[in-house]
């Protein structure tokens, strides 16, 4: 496979990375260096429409895939065992898989899986199922303002947009509106919130495993 040369910005976010790596102790909050490492991915973006880049192709390796393959879940792994390293925790997200939906059934099974949105917190996975499509689409929860009437959620992604679409080449923050209630009632641009995955539980659980 032809080496991919880091671009400006992939220089500058691992930069960012090195930082947070050589300030992070052993015992610090999990939750914040997950969100911070997050955070230093913004902007880092894919060639044209390749599913290939400088961080992708290191996205793609994580998980044990040539890069050419949709990695907006590639992404969240590489980011949780990023943090996990920093910390000194068990690998937050143990499940290795590249498929939104595979790893939807895997933490439904194992009950890591919110009731209801108002049970949110920053860290949490959302999981969309495209209709009655095999494919999805995750999202890492970073900021939560709810309201009376609705629940306002704000989102660092992998393989999105900076507008209003899902789909792009680009690590990018996204803002969902969704009212009050069950995770099944929670739909928006043409798929369904399936599962919401929760960071505490994944704690708990990779500690206990």
């Amino acid at each position: 496979m032809k080496e991919i040369k880091p671009t400006t910005q992939d220089i500058e976010t691992g930069r960012k990375i090195q930082a947070l790596e050589e300030t992070a102790k052993r015992g610090d909050n999990p939750r914040l260096a997950v969100l911070s490492v997050a955070e230093a991915f913004l902007g880092v973006r894919e060639i044209g429409t390749s599913n290939r880049g400088y961080w992708i192709n290191k996205f793609h390796k994580e998980v044990g895939l040539e890069p050419g393959y949709p990695w907006c879940l590639m992404f969240i792994q590489y980011v949780y065992r990023i943090a996990a390293t920093m910390v000194g925790v068990p690998d937050i997200l143990p499940y290795n898989t590249a498929s939104t939906q595979s790893l939807a059934s895997w933490a439904e099974k194992k009950w890591l899986c919110l009731d209801s949105l108002t049970m949110l917190h920053p860290g949490d996975l959302l999981i969309w199922k495209d209709g009655n499509k095999s494919a999805g689409h995750v999202g890492m929860v970073t900021h939560i303002t709810d309201r009376s009437e609705n629940i306002e959620i704000q989102t660092i992604e992998g393989n999105t947009s900076s507008t209003k679409y899902r789909d792009g080449g680009l690590v990018a923050v996204k803002e969902y509106t969704y009212e009050r209630g069950d995770l099944g009632d929670a739909r928006t641009r043409g798929r369904w919130l399936r599962c919401v995955v929760s960071f505490d539980r994944l704690l708990d659980y990779t500690s206990r495993d």
